[in-house]
């Protein structure tokens, strides 16, 4: 092998690691991207789910009817089943 060869092999070596370098790169970006899509649609389902339970609050608020208490209860059972994944703030 002569110098010329060597210094070649050299160079294509470093073509070959930049490359790789950024192929982990963009695989990085890559999977940070679906990782905030995939929080972003569990912050919107939670709020899909927090905007409805106003919604039947707000309802019960104004309506004020005799069934009241059952329908507090009726909330009480449906929420045991699907609970919030929030935590309360500290003070």
């Amino acid at each position: 092998m002569g110098v010329g060869e060597t210094f070649a092999f050299i160079a294509l070596a470093g073509v070959a690691i930049a490359l790789l370098i950024s192929a982990v790169e963009v695989t990085k970006r890559f999977i940070a991207y679906k990782e905030a899509k995939l929080a972003a649609q569990g912050t919107a389902a939670e709020n899909r789910a927090l905007i409805s339970r106003i919604e039947v609050l707000e309802r019960i608020v104004t309506d004020r009817g005799p069934d009241l208490a059952g329908e507090i209860e009726a909330l009480r059972r449906a929420d045991a089943g699907a609970p919030l994944a929030f935590e309360k703030e500290r003070v």
